[in-house]
């Protein structure tokens, strides 16, 4: 480690040293410098540098704010076209699933906003059965 230029901080072989610790769980954000394939406190598969958790992140929250969008607002004009008798719903169990889905895709984004993937390691564990396990007691 040398000092840059300036002397102001020091700078380590892949960047700042204020962007050490290098590697970081996606899921709880555990934080360390030495590499994994799984977090070393939670189990999950999604230990990786820091800055690709983030880009993690960010991304779920705007796919899944995406659905959301998309899912309501199909919800709203099938409901505008209820009312307006140019359509027609027999059963409740529609209802219940086109605002729930959307209701539960807005959730998991705007909560994927703030670094809290839980749909999306709802989807891991269902797609392929190894997602991030619960957290274990401290």
């Amino acid at each position: 480690m040398k000092p840059d230029t300036d002397g102001a901080r020091e700078v380590l072989e892949h960047g700042p040293a204020v962007d050490w610790p290098r590697y970081e769980c996606t899921f709880c954000r555990y934080r360390s410098d030495e590499k994994s394939a799984t977090c070393p406190r939670c189990g999950a598969f999604g230990y990786t540098e820091r800055a690709t958790a983030q880009g993690l992140r960010r991304a779920a929250a705007a796919v899944f704010l995406l659905a959301a969008v998309i899912i309501l607002g199909f919800g709203v004009e099938t409901t505008v076209e209820v009312f307006a008798h140019k359509a027609r719903v027999d059963s409740w169990i529609f209802w219940f699933g086109v605002y729930g889905l959307g209701l539960l895709f807005l959730a998991g984004g705007v909560s994927a906003m703030f670094g809290r993937l839980w749909l999306m390691r709802f989807f891991m564990t269902a797609a392929a059965g190894r997602g991030a396990p619960r957290r274990k007691p401290r």
